[in-house]
């Protein structure tokens, strides 16, 4: 148990006893009065600071927020983690009612569209998640917000581009090399790599099909065409659901998650803040890449990218589902 509050008509008493003199009635209640005021003051001093942290606390536990998290650029590995960790950080603060995804990616390796993918879709089952398309959302781009319930874009955003571009080593030189086994230096032949590439596209049509079946206008034949469409012609088709800004997806988020009053917490703050911050950190602490780090090596890559890749080689496509 903690110290007895004080006693403030006793602390008044004793100092009239020691009064060489005589109060009048008013003098004395005076006297109660800035006794009592006097020993309040220092009483809150002491106790304010712990009653302003209490208050603070409940404030920010019961305050309804709305997570921005931000799909920007070319979509690598370490992006595709920050994403994650992002969503990871979201899924497990309470205060996160919904969550916002703002996209403007062109795509990038299809390991990194799927990791982000994977997130986005854990994320869909436990709270709303709707997508606001700003500058593009084409390749792995648009397939990381296909669990998204409702696809916001501007009208001349790019959208779509529902495929993938399978890169493996050229020859010229390879005989040069010595190497452990045939395949070693492409992995394959070039037939096995194209059946690798058309397998990931099956799966990328796939799942395009599964998350917008009801609003697709497009046949599967032709979403497997990997065509590009303009903000207007997504929404008809059935690639995006509505024309509209990132602050009407935000609106519509708070309509879903049931609240009128809420603020925004951005996916850095987050990770910052949350759960997942020490696996932010602990990529963020990594070793500087060697010369022979992935991005280097001549190898095969299998890309959901709009658009062509950097780094020279044999380019195999598939656009047919």
């Amino acid at each position: 148990m903690g110290p007895k509050p004080p006693n403030y008509y006793a602390t008044v008493d004793r100092v009239e006893q020691r009064m060489p003199f005589s109060l009048s009635s008013s003098q004395a209640r005076r006297g109660l009065y800035v006794g009592a005021i006097i020993t309040a003051i220092i009483a809150g001093t002491v106790v304010s600071p712990y009653v302003t942290q209490a208050v603070g606390s409940a404030v920010t536990a019961n305050q309804n927020t709305i997570a921005v998290i931000e799909i920007d650029g070319r979509m690598t590995i370490d992006t595709a983690e920050t994403v994650s960790n992002q969503l990871y950080a979201a899924r497990q603060d309470t205060s996160v009612k919904a969550v916002v995804l703002r996209v403007n990616s062109p795509g990038g390796t299809i390991s990194a569209a799927e990791s982000v993918y994977m997130a986005v879709n854990a994320t869909a089952q436990q709270k709303p998640v709707v997508a606001s398309v700003g500058g593009i959302a084409a390749s792995g781009g648009y397939f990381s917000l296909l669990p998204a319930e409702r696809i916001y874009t501007t009208p001349g955003a790019p959208v779509g581009n529902v495929g993938v571009i399978g890169v493996r080593p050229a020859e010229d030189g390879a005989e040069e090399r010595i190497v452990s086994g045939p395949d070693k230096i492409r992995g394959g032949t070039k037939d096995d790599f194209r059946r690798q590439v058309q397998s990931l596209q099956r799966e990328f049509v796939g799942t395009v099909m599964f998350h917008r079946k009801d609003e697709l206008t497009i046949s599967r034949t032709q979403v497997a065409h990997a065509k590009v469409y303009i903000g207007g012609r997504a929404v008809q088709n059935g690639l995006a659901d509505r024309i509209g800004s990132h602050h009407d997806a935000i609106a519509h988020a708070a309509a879903r998650a049931g609240i009128n009053r809420y603020s925004i917490v951005s996916g850095d703050n987050l990770a910052r803040n949350g759960a997942a911050a020490s696996l932010a950190v602990a990529s963020q602490n990594e070793t500087n890449p060697s010369t022979l780090d992935a991005d280097t090596v001549d190898r095969r890559r299998i890309l959901a990218l709009y658009g062509q890749p950097d780094t020279p080689g044999e380019v195999v496509t598939n656009a047919t589902g």
